[in-house]
């Protein structure tokens, strides 16, 4: 299987979790994350992310995940739960290191603000914020590939799996 996140720029950690929830077979540790007390410089308690089996039939064969410096968010997240399972091979580019959900709010003037106010951090308590999960595979397009109609991320993810 391959999956393509190269353009992804997130959704919803809870989505991310229930789709790797279909690749694994009894649960364990996908990411870690603490969100910043309001009003303070200080953060919460560790929150431990558990990814649970979604179904009775997974998906165990090979997968190659494929991604680049726009893959963000909550595909980031997919990444965290999923990098270390011992059938995935990330093929491509960094993501982009954007984790946190964003907190918003009002200014006294109305306008709208967001900032990020959590820290991520893989199983093993790495990271990622600011430089992005790095592949198995580093692997880019070049400008002339693209206008040729080539892949070659795509292709080397296919040989991988032949």
């Amino acid at each position: 299987m391959i999956i393509d996140l190269r353009f992804n720029e997130g959704g919803w950690d809870v989505v991310s979790y229930k789709l790797a929830g279909r690749f694994v077979t009894e649960e364990r540790t996908g990411h870690f994350k603490k969100t910043r007390k309001k009003g303070t410089a200080d953060y919460g308690p560790l929150d431990e992310w558990i990814v649970k089996p979604t179904r009775k039939d997974k998906f165990l064969a090979p997968v190659v995940i494929l991604t680049s410096d726009y893959t963000a968010s909550a595909a980031e997240v997919f990444l965290l739960a999923m990098k270390d399972l011992p059938n995935i091979t990330i093929v491509g580019d960094s993501t982009e290191g954007i984790f946190s959900d964003m907190y918003e709010f009002k200014l006294s003037n109305k306008w709208q603000v967001s900032l990020s106010h959590q820290k991520f951090y893989s199983s093993d308590m790495v990271n990622y914020e600011g430089k992005g999960i790095p592949p198995d595979i580093e692997l880019l397009n070049t400008f002339s590939e693209i206008e040729k109609g080539q892949d070659v991320v795509l292709r080397k993810a296919v040989e991988l799996l032949k």
